[in-house]
């Protein structure tokens, strides 16, 4: 008699319930402080404030002032001075063009309008994969949603950017290869998806990425301006002091930030990070060069491109729904490997350990994401022999 896993549907679903509570708790303590005039702690919109902005000077014709972070700090203090400012202006021009139309609303339906468009697209982009209805539980309560959300930022976006992207590869490549190309937005996160590409051969998807790539890039030029190429070539060489501050490496599950939360040097922690970007690489064009399901192709992707890239944030885990969904979706039609849903429950906790990270000193998503890494290419692994289905 086969012993029933604690993990159960059920017990998910209990789970989701307490953490969705949590969430929607903070939230109203959050607005309570703001009613009452109390604006100290995290506020929600602290970064989309930044995207409002440099809206905000695009439109008026000072795209170059978004660049000049004393001068962009300078207008915050002015217009929102609750909102703390000390990031520099890191996007490229395709993102400065994707966001130029929210200044056109006034800032707080701008942000609701914002929001509101990430959740939409990242439901959307899951509902037809999930593999029960207990698990639109987990979806809702899943910390990378929440926290994308809170910090205002455009984790859930990109994530629906690059998983629709890879549900309709093989029907729609040419649609598929539009998105990906879009991914040009944020273009740390679209590292390994070249790779995957063309091992798998598939030229019409390779073909449509590129020129999507070139044309939003091409776009964002013409409209805001040459300087928008220009200044964001420079704030490239502010990256790197992000990259060594210590507050900041704690949030990052990467392995560099992993080698900095430990008190790595930066030299030590690019080698580290050169490991996994080698490692995950190496996985996503074995597992892309071979006939095994397209599921766990498309997890192993998703999952590696965290793995590859040094410079990611918290919020980009919102990305997770999609392999722990596909993983889930696999195990229940293939069975379950000996603590696959121990980790999967923890690739879940995962956006929240890169917060708790600032008070244990240990980024504990980069060895959860590994190992999620490696359980994808043990799956294929059997699946492969055993003729796993897609």
């Amino acid at each position: 008699m086969n012993k029933v896993h604690w993990l159960t549907p059920q017990r998910l679903k209990a789970y989701s319930g307490m953490t969705l509570l949590g969430f929607s708790l903070y939230v109203l303590s959050v607005l309570g402080r703001w009613g009452t005039g109390d604006h100290s702690g995290h506020l929600p919109w602290v970064d989309f404030s930044a995207f409002w902005l440099a809206s905000h000077f695009a439109l008026l014709g000072e795209t170059s002032k978004t660049f000049d972070l004393t001068a962009f700090c300078g207008d915050v203090a002015q217009s929102m001075p609750v909102v703390p400012c000390g990031y520099p202006w890191l996007y490229p021009p395709s993102y400065y063009l994707m966001i130029l139309p929210l200044a056109l609303l006034p800032f707080w339906i701008s942000f609701g309008a914002f929001s509101a468009l990430g959740v939409t697209s990242f439901a959307l982009s899951l509902r037809n994969i999930l593999p029960g209805s207990w698990l639109k539980w987990g979806i809702a309560a899943f910390p990378g949603l929440w926290m994308s959300l809170l910090a205002g930022q455009n984790g859930c976006l990109t994530a629906s950017l690059a998983g629709t992207a890879l549900l309709c590869l093989h029907k729609r490549p040419w649609l598929s290869g539009c998105l990906i190309g879009t991914l040009c937005i944020k273009p740390q996160l679209g590292l390994l998806f070249p790779v995957a590409l063309l091992a798998a051969r598939a030229w019409k998807a390779f073909l449509a990425a590129a020129l999507s790539a070139l044309v939003w890039m091409g776009a964002g030029i013409m409209v805001l301006g040459i300087e928008s190429w220009n200044g964001w070539l420079q704030q490239l060489q502010l990256a790197q002091r992000i990259l060594s501050e210590t507050r900041t490496v704690y949030m990052m599950p990467t392995a560099f930030g992993f080698a900095r939360a430990l008190g790595g040097t930066s030299s030590l922690a690019y080698a580290v990070q050169g490991l996994s970007t080698l490692l995950a690489t190496g996985v996503v064009w074995h597992l892309w060069r071979r006939d095994v399901p397209q599921s766990l192709r498309n997890a192993a992707l998703m999952v590696g491109s965290f793995l590859a890239s040094p410079y990611l944030l918290y919020y980009d885990l919102a990305w997770l729904a999609f392999p722990i969904v596909w993983l889930v979706q696999h195990g229940i039609e293939n069975g379950w490997l000996r603590h696959e849903r121990e980790l999967l429950l923890l690739a879940w906790f995962s956006p929240l350990l890169c917060v708790f990270a600032v008070y244990t000193s240990i980024q504990w998503a980069f060895p959860v994401l590994l190992g999620l890494l490696l359980l994808i290419r043990d799956r294929a692994a059997l699946a492969s022999i055993t003729g796993g289905v897609a």
